[in-house]
């Protein structure tokens, strides 16, 4: 991991050709396996006259050219002709029976429609921790790097109950480190957040901006008047847009310059912004393109699950291409907001829709929470076609009966409602996740 880390910490200083040397060697390597190991791939390079000669032979920018890209659904849909290990079945990423083959996986958020597992290898997840790794020691030295990670005692506040991907590659990063790291479930009571900060006393923070943004309004003063007292010297932002006018307010409740990380369950480690000028982008990791119909990912180090000009729908401007990674700043991204209510004592608590929309059950496509007023929400169901909407609806109101109670908030009334299709943001094309307006 150490060795790992060093050689992507090295590539700072490429200059841009040589980074663009390096991910053309990564982008060859990659599409040579697809074309010999993906059922997929083979026979989509044949049709197109992609040959290995031919791999071998044209610029990254030819071979990007040449190669159709990939939708969401199309890479669910072809899924087990996709991957390069047969083992890497749907079916196997179902029952998460791919872990004892050495795979890790994780489950994205879901929030441009139907929530996929992706799945790392060993090598790939070793290459992934080391670019996160990276990713938190941003704009630091290496005697800085030293000084931070000596002694470090990291927090985690996101959602941490399930597979997710900034849970699991954190606490990994975290302990190829050797440090002291707690994750704290963002679906926790305020108050025991609170407690758990005071217990654990981290020096390094990492978590959702809206998470952040609870815990420096606690900093600043809680409801008992009593401040909490943190002694930060890193704190990161993850999982969620971050505006600049947002970090200034944070920066100043939390007394440290934030670290804003991008980055998805398709590839974990996008890129890393320190300054609100702009989001470097691991291009050593990933070739992501701008185009008139889109933003493509190919994700550089996942052979088993090859990612090769995926489309995802965030949407980034230009900054700059002169250093060795490309500068960029997203637009447009998803923005959510928290679902407040009250307990019955007068405080203040929230659902966070990156923790409750995280459901897998069966028959359900979609989802999406609407806050109807201080006392109740919806949710509105997508199903598959002839899908047993009983059974869906007892097993969510199980689901969040359970994370109601665990808040404190069980006097909280939901319904369920379904749908034929939840539609996009027509500005975003994201699906929101939650509807704040009066439903």
């Amino acid at each position: 991991m150490l060795k790992e880390f060093l050689s992507l910490y090295s590539h700072k200083n490429f200059s841009r050709k040589k980074m663009e040397r390096y991910a053309h060697k990564k982008l060859v390597r990659l599409l040579l396996v697809a074309a010999k190991k993906s059922a997929y791939y083979k026979n989509l390079f044949e049709n197109i006259g992609l040959s290995k000669a031919k791999i071998k032979s044209l610029s990254t920018k030819e071979l990007l050219s040449r190669i159709p890209p990939i939708s969401k659904k199309t890479f669910l849909d072809c899924y087990d002709s996709i991957v390069t290990d047969s083992r890497l079945s749907k079916d196997a990423l179902a029952s998460g029976s791919v872990e004892r083959f050495g795979y890790t996986q994780v489950h994205s958020s879901g929030s441009t429609g139907t929530p996929a597992f992706f799945a790392y290898s060993r090598s790939a997840w070793k290459t992934l921790t080391a670019g996160l790794l990276r990713g938190a020691f941003w704009g630091l030295n290496l005697l800085q790097i030293f000084r931070l990670a000596h002694g470090a005692r990291v927090a985690y506040i996101a959602a941490v109950d399930g597979p997710y991907g900034g849970a699991i590659g954190v606490a990994s990063g975290m302990k190829a480190l050797g440090v002291k790291f707690l994750a704290i479930d963002v679906n926790e009571p305020i108050e025991k957040i609170r407690t758990s900060l005071e217990d654990f006393s981290p020096n390094v923070l990492i978590g959702y901006p809206s998470a952040l943004k609870i815990i420096a309004g606690l900093a600043d003063e809680n409801s008992s008047g009593k401040k909490l007292e943190l002694n930060l010297r890193r704190v990161a932002s993850c999982g969620e847009p971050f505006s600049s006018s947002f970090r200034t307010v944070l920066e100043k409740s939390l007394g440290v310059e934030i670290l804003n990380y991008y980055g998805s369950s398709e590839s974990l480690a996008l890129g890393a912004d320190l300054d609100g000028s702009g989001i470097e982008l691991f291009d050593d990791l990933n070739i992501i393109e701008r185009t008139e119909d889109g933003i493509f990912l190919t994700c550089l180090y996942n052979l088993e699950q090859p990612l090769i000009r995926y489309k995802i729908s965030d949407t980034h401007e230009l900054v700059s291409e002169d250093g060795a990674f490309t500068k960029i700043r997203p637009v447009n991204c998803r923005s959510e907001d928290l679902l407040w209510f009250c307990d019955k004592k007068g405080n203040r608590d929230f659902l966070h829709p990156l923790s409750v929309e995280g459901f897998c059950i069966q028959g359900l496509l979609d989802y999406q929470f609407s806050k109807c007023s201080d006392s109740h929400f919806c949710i509105t169901c997508e199903t598959k076609t002839n899908a047993n909407k009983e059974k869906i609806s007892s097993q969510l109101k199980e689901e969040l009966s359970k994370i109601l109670e665990r808040k404190n908030l069980s006097w909280v009334e939901f319904c369920i409602e379904f749908t034929d299709r939840i539609k996009p943001d027509s500005r975003t094309g994201k699906k929101r996740l939650v509807v704040t307006e009066a439903a």
